[in-house]
């Protein structure tokens, strides 16, 4: 009887495990939905459980697993800020830090080595218009870099602690490339979509994405999704050509040297610093 019990959960069990087989089988594809040419959303859902969403302005990456009826997508997040240094000759003493900062996070700089550090914001409050780039220009080697951002809760009040994110300059680079991108890399999420008929539903109110088969990517698109699905966007070696790297019409041999990515020496959570009242740019072109 006992053995009866046993083969009835095994013949179960197997066809149980067969059929979400053939479910996430099923799912692999592209799905995309254009409303306009700024409103366009496509969602690769890859064999190996990967998979990116793009739309206007980004992308997005992450695992994805079936729950029922349901694709659980569980996005893979950015570091909050990434440092990259190169030693130019030409500086001699002089140090530059280029901002490719996202104005809204309310960044936060210190570069002194001091064990009470003032912090200077970035960008003023309310700050748009912006040309790139931003570069601040020190006549002294900088150590260490610290950072944060001033975070508010939903009634728009400034939360008592802030990260702060410590990076040392042991190889004494004395120019220093600074990246800070938008929420929407560095908070991940997981969100549930339904899958239905071989249709992906984005909003439990929209209409279905019927899906396409991933071998109607184009081998340069699908290289390049696949790519961005498994790597970060943030390499160890930043190379002229490649995103945050500096532009540079014609440049010096000395201009296109390789950037050498700065990992976070330390990160601790305090009270959140005042920060001084004048920040490093103002750009304001339109009053709020």
């Amino acid at each position: 009887m006992i053995k009866k019990h046993l083969l009835i959960c095994f013949l179960l069990c197997g066809f149980l495990s067969s059929a979400q087989t053939e479910t996430e089988k099923e799912i692999v594809g592209v799905y995309q939905k254009r409303q306009g040419p700024d409103d366009f959303t496509m969602v690769v859902i890859f064999p190996d459980h990967r998979y990116i969403v793009g739309y206007f302005g980004g992308m997005q990456k992450g695992i994805w697993k079936m729950e029922g009826d349901f694709v659980s997508l569980t996005q893979e997040t950015e570091p909050a800020f990434v440092l990259y240094g190169r030693k130019r000759k030409s500086f001699g003493e002089k140090t530059t830090i280029s901002y490719n900062v996202e104005a809204s996070n309310r960044v936060l700089v210190n570069w002194e080595s001091t064990a009470n550090p003032s912090f200077v914001p970035v960008f003023n409050e309310g700050a748009n218009c912006f040309s790139y780039p931003y570069v601040q220009n020190l006549k002294q080697g900088v150590q260490e870099l610290k950072l944060t951002q001033l975070r508010q809760d939903y009634a728009g009040r400034t939360q008592d602690k802030s990260e702060i994110f410590q990076f040392k300059n042991p190889e004494a680079f004395n120019e220093l490339l600074l990246i800070n991108l938008s929420s929407q890399y560095t908070r991940g999420q997981t969100q549930k979509l339904l899958f239905k008929e071989e249709e992906l539903f984005l909003s439990p109110d929209g209409d279905g994405i019927a899906k396409r088969a991933l071998e109607s990517l184009t081998k340069e698109d699908k290289d390049f999704i696949s790519h961005f699905s498994k790597n970060s966007l943030f390499k160890e070696e930043l190379r002229r050509g490649e995103e945050f790297f500096p532009y540079y019409e014609n440049p010096k041999p000395e201009e296109a040297q390789v950037f050498y990515r700065i990992f976070v020496d330390k990160k601790v959570t305090q009270s959140s610093p005042k920060a001084k009242k004048t920040p490093l740019f103002i750009v304001e072109c339109e009053k709020h």
